[in-house]
């Protein structure tokens, strides 16, 4: 069953993923809503639950910044890996517009 509040939209985006702050390695974007994200991870070896920090690079007329969200694993399958955000402080919500942005 679908549950899924807001529309999925394609973003090609290279992300680190980390677990209890190993890094499991660079991986690609499929697609982001505002709760969430799927990450072309493979068969990872992910277990649902699992808590993740998605961290990823913006560049806006050359100003890098690295952002993060946390994430929990809801789903996966062999080619990737579906996470719902969460965290409510201003920085994670500001992570999760930028996200957006990149998206639109």
């Amino acid at each position: 069953m679908e549950h899924r509040y807001a529309a999925r939209r394609a973003l090609r985006l290279d992300v680190d993923l980390y677990r209890r702050d190993e890094l499991l390695g660079r991986f690609k974007t499929r697609n982001i809503n505002d709760g969430g994200v799927f990450i072309e991870t493979g068969a990872l070896g992910l277990r649902r639950n699992d808590v993740m920090k998605v961290s990823f690079v913006t560049d806006s007329t050359g100003n890098q910044q690295r952002r993060s969200l946390k994430a929990m694993v809801v789903h996966r399958s062999t080619d990737g890996t579906g996470m719902m955000f969460f965290g409510a402080d201003s920085t994670s919500l500001q992570a999760r517009k930028v996200l957006m942005d990149l998206a639109a």
